[in-house]
């Protein structure tokens, strides 16, 4: 995927050379990995500290999904360890956006 030619809402992506969008999509990053890399990629040209207390937020929900869900060293819920877990979801989403780009 290349970066988008224009932007919605403001210009503050134009300048990189990789677009948050096209490196998220690009590796199949999951909505809160996503957000973290648009916000800190943004700050300095958006909403300053505000959007780095976003990018902390979503952070702290994918720290928070890992302890929650680790299971004790050794033991896995349902045969399937939390990291194969996130591996499969990751490996379906790089899928999923394979597909979407195909069709454009």
């Amino acid at each position: 995927m290349k970066n988008p030619e224009t932007q919605v809402g403001g210009s503050h992506y134009n300048g990189m050379a990789i677009q948050p969008v096209t490196f998220i999509m690009e590796n199949g990053l999951s909505y809160a990995q996503g957000n973290v890399i648009k916000y800190v990629c943004r700050y300095l040209d958006k909403n300053g500290i505000q959007d780095l207390q976003k990018a902390k937020q979503y952070i702290d929900f994918m720290i928070n999904e890992m302890l929650d869900e680790t299971p004790p060293l050794g033991e896995c819920k349902d045969g399937e360890c939390h990291k194969d877990r996130i591996q499969r979801e990751r490996e379906a989403q790089i899928k999923l956006a394979n597909k979407i780009y195909d069709n454009d």
